[in-house]
């Protein structure tokens, strides 16, 4: 699953090979284990380039590849202004 990464001042779409952190560790759970998704917990943390926590909630294509291999729990950070951080649990439809 490949997003377009939008410039926040022009709008033009930025092209670079990058995958989504949930696609990859789906990817790498599927092709490296046994585990079955009904039984992991899924977290995702994001640090942005100033070291602080930052949003890392899935984007629509994870989401619903989120939902079709239905994880035990998946977790991610929401911003923080301050030097701790929160998680939320992702309600998987």
């Amino acid at each position: 699953l490949r997003n377009p990464l939008i410039c926040r001042n022009t709008g033009e779409r930025i092209v670079k090979n990058r995958t989504c952190a949930e696609w990859n560790a789906i990817k790498r759970i599927k092709n490296t284990s046994n585990i079955r998704f009904n039984k992991i917990t899924l977290v995702n943390i994001r640090i942005t380039r100033q070291g602080k926590v930052g949003l890392s909630k899935a984007c629509s294509s994870c989401a619903n590849l989120i939902s079709f291999f239905q994880p035990k729990n998946v977790f991610y950070t929401i911003d923080s202004t301050k030097d701790d951080y929160k998680f939320e649990k992702y309600e998987i439809v």
